[in-house]
């Protein structure tokens, strides 16, 4: 997998997020895009070859209550939105495979795919 230490980020918490919230984020404008192939193999190598990869991914309750390690849905967890992370690498733990994403908020959380 990428190394987290290759990608060294210092969150700090300005806002709370607000899944309900629609402002506009002034001076910004998405500039291109570039459609991965769909599954996970594509995803990884796009990471290797290109560096991180914006995502947009669904939250559950559980999200909240995050405090370290992999990330997992519980069961029955109930969907609240959605949020926009930024992979920037990914591994394998007791089997289990995972991604290595910033979060705005949050520092480097490893989740289950």
């Amino acid at each position: 997998g990428t190394p987290v230490s290759s990608y060294p980020y210092k969150g700090k918490v300005v806002n709370s997020c607000n899944p309900s919230s629609r402002k506009r984020v002034p001076n910004s404008m998405v500039k291109g895009y570039y459609n991965v192939p769909k599954g996970e193999a594509s995803m990884i190598d796009y990471l290797v070859k290109y560096g991180p990869l914006d995502i947009i991914m669904q939250v559950y309750n559980s999200f909240y209550d995050y405090s370290g390690g992999i990330y997992t849905t519980v069961k029955n967890d109930k969907s609240i939105g959605y949020h926009a992370v930024n992979i920037v690498g990914y591994g394998v733990s007791g089997g289990n495979k995972y991604w290595i994403i910033k979060v705005r908020l949050m520092t480097f959380l490893g989740f289950i795919n």
